[in-house]
C-alpha cells in the first residue's frame, strides 16, 4: 500500500477517471459525520485530496466500514482473558471462610464463571 501521490501536469492536479463517481454518493455521508470528517483530515483522505481511482475505492471502503460500525454491524471487541487473579477473588469472596464444600463452591462460582464467558453484550 503505497501513498497516493498527485499527477501533476504543470501547477494542475489532476484527478484519474472515476473518482468522482466512486466518492460521489459518500461526500454527503462523509460532511455528515465529523468524526469522521476529522480522522480522513488526520489521514490525508478528505475526498478533495483523492485524486486517484485506487484511492477513491479506499476511501470508500473506509466509509463502508464506518457505516457498518454505526449499524452495529462489526464484530463485538474480545471480552479480557479470565485471570487465576479473577478467580481466586472471586473464591475469596464467596467462600473465604472455607465453609463450603466442593459442590457449594462450585454452585457459588457459576454465575461468575458464566459471565466470565458469556459473548460480549453489544451496545447501541
Amino acid at each position: 500500500m503505497g501513498v497516493e501521490r498527485d499527477i501533476d501536469i504543470g501547477q494542475e492536479t489532476v484527478r484519474q477517471q472515476g473518482v468522482d463517481e466512486v466518492l460521489g454518493p459518500f461526500r454527503k455521508f462523509i460532511s455528515d459525520r465529523p468524526a469522521l470528517l476529522s480522522l480522513l483530515y488526520d489521514v490525508d483522505m478528505l475526498p478533495e485530496q483523492t485524486v486517484t481511482r485506487q484511492g477513491a475505492i479506499r476511501l470508500a471502503a473506509m466509509c463502508e466500514v464506518w457505516r457498518s460500525g454505526e449499524e452495529g454491524a462489526l464484530a463485538a471487541p474480545p471480552k479480557p482473558p479470565l485471570t487465576v487473579d479473577d478467580l481466586a477473588q472471586e473464591i475469596r469472596r464467596v467462600g473465604g471462610n472455607h465453609s463450603l464444600g466442593a459442590g457449594a463452591l462450585a454452585e457459588a462460582l457459576m454465575p461468575f464463571l458464566r459471565k466470565s464467558v458469556a459473548p460480549v453484550a453489544e451496545t447501541p
